[in-house]
């Protein structure tokens, strides 16, 4: 699933194409900030695409909504790409028309398990969570109603599922994006909080790393020392 050389021609030419039909299949369509319904599909292709997915999964995620949202049926998708592809369109659809009804943490974890179970392949969540982290991304376009359930919903169910499929960076910046909704004033004390710390951690972390770095040297191993705030969310729990 995943490609650790460039993608090759014929994929590039195969995700263009997708791009092309999804683009024109959308024409019209828009979000509620305003902008082309398609940014959104580019969006999610683009954090798949980041995340080193095969070049069918990125294509399918240009055009995850084009069933749901457009004239075109599985039998179009696959006659103009692939079965392969057609399929996995198919089941990011059937996971959207699953709803998440309860807050129950118990309630939750049916649901998790419910989605896993109706995905035929695992590729299917992976664009799913992909679409969920781009509308959290946007959700400040949405009725403030809307935006606390959507961030519910995505604590409860989304970063697990992440979680659970090792897709880390994408957990954090969901639970991040949810405390932004659901925790409004915490997030800003500890923004101004960190801001006011952030020197003094970045001294603390190059006094401790510089000990660290002679002795590699001196043992004449090549490293990389990277360091990283948790996430706001990590921090506050």
């Amino acid at each position: 699933m995943q490609e650790s050389r460039p993608l090759a021609d014929e994929s590039i030419e195969s995700i263009h194409k997708a791009y092309l039909f999804g683009k024109e299949a959308h024409k019209g369509q828009l979000r509620r900030s305003g902008e082309p319904y398609f940014t959104h599909c580019v969006e999610v292709a683009t954090i798949l695409a980041e995340l080193k997915l095969d070049s069918v999964t990125i294509s399918a995620a240009l055009l995850h909504d084009v069933i749901e949202d457009t004239g075109h049926t599985v039998k179009d998708v696959a006659r103009e790409f692939s079965d392969e592809l057609a399929n996995l369109v198919d089941g990011v659809t059937k996971l959207s028309d699953i709803k998440f009804k309860s807050e129950e943490d118990k309630q939750a974890v049916n649901f998790r398990k419910m989605l896993l179970s109706v995905a035929d392949d695992i590729r299917v969540i992976i664009i799913k969570l992909a679409d969920r982290l781009d509308n959290m991304r946007t959700l400040e376009h949405l009725p403030a109603v809307k935006q606390r359930r959507i961030a519910r919903e995505t604590r409860d169910v989304y970063a697990p599922l992440a979680h659970r499929l090792g897709m880390h960076r994408v957990k954090s910046e969901m639970e991040d994006l949810v405390f932004r909704v659901l925790e409004p004033k915490a997030t800003r004390d500890l923004e101004k909080l960190i801001s006011k710390r952030q020197a003094f951690f970045e001294k603390y972390v190059q006094k401790f790393l510089d000990p660290v770095r002679e002795r590699m040297e001196e043992a004449k191993i090549e490293a990389t020392f990277k360091s990283r705030f948790k996430s706001y969310y990590s921090i506050r729990r």
